[in-house]
């Protein structure tokens, strides 16, 4: 019980959350092929609005709801 009310529980489970949305980032910029999220700009690519959405707001939101069941 004080495992699942812990603020330091939550806080680690958001922080590896979050870290897993930049090691996906990371591997999605390295695809270099033009996409709906992200257009490629010489040899890099570069994120729209909605990939940095994509990749930073809803599977974190999404992955720290499933660790935390």
């Amino acid at each position: 019980m004080r495992l699942r009310n812990s603020v330091l529980a939550e806080v680690l489970l958001l922080a590896f959350a979050i870290a897993g949305g930049y090691l996906l980032g990371t591997w999605y910029a390295a695809l270099q092929a033009a996409r709906w999220y992200a257009a490629p700009i010489g040899d890099q690519s570069q994120f729209t609005a909605a990939g940095y959405w994509y990749l930073f707001v809803s599977p974190t939101i999404f992955r720290f709801l499933l660790f935390r069941w």
